[in-house]
């Protein structure tokens, strides 16, 4: 994959770099699922959200997998706090 940043700071850059593979896969993955779902986008991507990772933490702490997380939180989008 081709990374485009425009930052001279070395590290800024590294951490892009770093990053940007995985927020592309949690997109490709969310439309996969939003489709197989015939659910919108907003609701498969979000756990990926700052809102909704902070409730897939919560989940986790419980000793639940992150898949098993993600795909409760995708079929229990209440329980992300919208006006976070």
């Amino acid at each position: 994959m081709t990374v485009c940043c425009t930052t001279t700071d070395a590290k800024l850059r590294r951490a892009f770099e770093r990053t940007l593979p995985d927020v592309v896969t949690e997109i490709e993955e969310s439309l996969r699922w939003a489709r197989g779902a015939k659910a919108s986008f907003v609701t498969a991507y979000l756990p990926y959200s700052q809102a909704g990772g902070v409730a897939v933490g919560f989940l986790r702490g419980s000793d639940m997998s992150e898949r098993a997380a993600i795909a409760y939180i995708r079929t229990h989008p209440e329980l992300v706090d919208r006006e976070f």
